[in-house]
Protein backbone atom coordinates (compact mmCIF):
# COMPACT_ATOMS: atom_id res chain seq x y z
CA UNK A 1 0.00 0.00 0.00
CA UNK A 2 2.59 2.60 0.38
CA UNK A 3 3.47 5.70 2.44
CA UNK A 4 0.52 6.96 1.40
CA UNK A 5 -1.78 7.23 4.58
CA UNK A 6 -1.56 9.50 7.06
CA UNK A 7 -2.58 9.67 11.07
CA UNK A 8 -3.99 12.46 12.69
CA UNK A 9 -4.55 12.25 16.15
CA UNK A 10 -6.60 15.15 18.75
CA UNK A 11 -5.70 14.23 22.28
CA UNK A 12 -7.72 16.72 23.97
CA UNK A 13 -9.55 17.28 28.08
CA UNK A 14 -12.52 14.93 27.05
CA UNK A 15 -12.21 13.12 24.17
CA UNK A 16 -8.99 11.43 22.09
CA UNK A 17 -9.72 11.01 18.47
CA UNK A 18 -7.50 9.32 15.76
CA UNK A 19 -8.41 9.37 12.16
CA UNK A 20 -6.33 8.06 9.06
CA UNK A 21 -6.35 10.16 5.72
CA UNK A 22 -4.97 9.19 2.37
CA UNK A 23 -3.05 11.09 0.33
CA UNK A 24 -5.83 13.24 -0.81
CA UNK A 25 -6.35 14.17 2.51
CA UNK A 26 -9.83 12.03 2.58
CA UNK A 27 -10.93 10.58 5.91
CA UNK A 28 -10.90 6.68 5.82
CA UNK A 29 -11.95 6.46 9.20
CA UNK A 30 -11.88 7.51 12.74
CA UNK A 31 -11.88 6.26 16.04
CA UNK A 32 -13.05 8.61 19.16
CA UNK A 33 -13.07 7.76 22.82
CA UNK A 34 -13.17 9.39 26.56
CA UNK A 35 -10.09 10.19 27.51
CA UNK A 36 -10.14 9.74 31.02
CA UNK A 37 -7.76 12.40 32.59
CA UNK A 38 -7.91 11.24 36.18
CA UNK A 39 -5.96 7.67 34.60
CA UNK A 40 -3.19 9.82 34.63
CA UNK A 41 -0.56 10.22 31.95
CA UNK A 42 -0.33 6.30 31.77
CA UNK A 43 -3.61 5.57 31.66
CA UNK A 44 -4.86 8.33 29.04
CA UNK A 45 -1.62 7.24 27.04
CA UNK A 46 -2.98 3.29 27.19
CA UNK A 47 -5.87 4.58 26.22
CA UNK A 48 -4.19 7.11 23.42
CA UNK A 49 -2.49 3.78 22.02
CA UNK A 50 -5.94 1.52 21.97
CA UNK A 51 -7.41 4.29 19.91
CA UNK A 52 -4.62 4.67 17.31
CA UNK A 53 -4.59 1.03 16.99
CA UNK A 54 -8.17 0.52 16.43
CA UNK A 55 -7.63 3.53 13.83
CA UNK A 56 -5.52 1.43 11.69
CA UNK A 57 -7.22 -2.21 11.96
CA UNK A 58 -10.70 -0.01 11.13
CA UNK A 59 -8.90 1.23 7.72
CA UNK A 60 -7.23 -2.26 7.40
CA UNK A 61 -3.66 -1.22 7.73
CA UNK A 62 -0.42 -1.75 9.67
CA UNK A 63 0.90 0.64 11.14
CA UNK A 64 4.16 0.57 9.45
CA UNK A 65 1.64 1.78 6.24
CA UNK A 66 1.80 4.90 7.91
CA UNK A 67 3.43 7.82 6.36
CA UNK A 68 3.72 10.43 9.08
CA UNK A 69 1.78 11.44 12.42
CA UNK A 70 0.38 14.49 13.30
CA UNK A 71 -1.06 14.81 17.27
CA UNK A 72 -2.96 17.91 18.16
CA UNK A 73 -2.48 18.44 22.15
CA UNK A 74 -3.86 21.66 24.07
CA UNK A 75 -1.09 23.71 24.99
CA UNK A 76 2.57 24.84 24.54
CA UNK A 77 4.77 21.56 22.46
CA UNK A 78 8.56 21.41 22.09
CA UNK A 79 8.35 19.60 18.14
CA UNK A 80 11.78 19.48 18.26
CA UNK A 81 12.26 17.50 21.42
CA UNK A 82 8.53 15.86 20.99
CA UNK A 83 7.81 17.30 24.75
CA UNK A 84 4.40 18.94 25.91
CA UNK A 85 4.72 21.56 27.99
CA UNK A 86 2.50 21.51 30.35
CA UNK A 87 2.62 21.91 33.83
CA UNK A 88 -0.85 21.44 35.42
CA UNK A 89 -2.02 18.75 34.02
CA UNK A 90 -2.70 15.01 34.99
CA UNK A 91 -2.45 13.73 31.62
CA UNK A 92 -0.09 15.37 29.49
CA UNK A 93 2.96 15.15 32.10
CA UNK A 94 4.69 12.81 29.63
CA UNK A 95 8.08 13.19 29.63
CA UNK A 96 8.64 12.98 25.80
CA UNK A 97 4.95 11.81 23.97
CA UNK A 98 6.74 11.23 20.48
CA UNK A 99 9.17 8.78 22.03
CA UNK A 100 6.42 7.00 23.88
CA UNK A 101 4.20 6.63 20.62
CA UNK A 102 7.04 5.86 18.63
CA UNK A 103 8.09 3.20 21.71
CA UNK A 104 4.31 1.51 20.37
CA UNK A 105 4.10 1.73 16.70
Amino acid sequence: MGKNLYLGVDLGGTSMRAGIINKNGELLVMEKRKTLPDLGAPGVLARLVKTIAQAAKAAEVKMKDIGGIGIGVPGPVDSKKGVVRVRRSKYLSFASLQRRIRRRR
